[in-house]
């Protein structure tokens, strides 16, 4: 229900200027209550993207849209057991409830940011610490988790936030997205079934 109160003085007739002004008002509001009808509610989570690709992703304001009735946790200081030779986005593994699961560096997955031991081999290379959380994904024998270097947060999204155009995107994250969506940056709804049957081939080839 629209707030806007109307003057009901007796014979008391509105300006134009007054009667604009209280309609513009109306409308805002009415625009408002549909948006939120309309709109679906996300878990979102922000990427870090390298500095060559902040252009093509609206400044670095990248990130992916996760649905909320998908079973998730925020890990706080697991213990990582990394792997020798493993691929720069395979951090290691982590003990979940006595079930194993996979830790994956998003970014580096996606092709959106440089591994820093990559960048400069020439430094010494000491063990990487853990993150101060993961968030983890209970799907049981497909479990997993990824990196968190930023908290995520709720965020709505309407039908008419989707992209028709897409801006340039790396393949690998294209290939695990339903949709893109542009609200204070660009959103990437995740298909995380697609994504866990790429991160189980690439498991079974490492």
């Amino acid at each position: 229900m629209n707030s806007v109160s109307i003057p009901v003085e007796s014979k008391r007739i509105l300006r134009p200027s007054e009667a604009f002004a209280l309609l513009r008002q109306i409308n805002a509001e009415t625009r408002e209550e549909v948006r939120e009808n309309q709109a679906t509610a996300w878990f979102a989570l922000r990427l870090a993207v390298k500095e060559a690709d902040a252009e093509t992703a609206d400044q670095g304001n990248l990130g992916l849209l996760i649905r909320e009735d998908c079973y998730k946790e925020l890990l706080e200081s697991p213990e990582i057991c990394p792997v020798p030779y493993a691929p720069k986005w395979l951090s290691g593994f982590v003990n979940v409830r006595s079930q194993v699961t996979p830790v994956v560096d998003l970014e580096i997955f996606f092709g959106l940011r440089e591994d820093a031991e990559a960048v400069a081999p020439q430094r010494k290379v000491v063990q990487r610490a853990s993150p101060s959380y993961l968030l983890y994904f209970d799907q049981g024998q497909e479990s997993f988790a990824i990196k968190v270097r930023r908290f995520p947060n709720k965020l709505m999204m309407t039908a008419d936030e989707r992209m028709t155009q897409p801006p340039p995107l790396s393949n690998a994250l294209m290939a695990c997205v339903n949709a893109v969506y542009r609200q204070n940056g660009i959103w990437c709804e995740w298909n995380l079934e697609t994504f866990k049957r790429r991160l189980t081939d690439m498991l079974s080839t490492s």
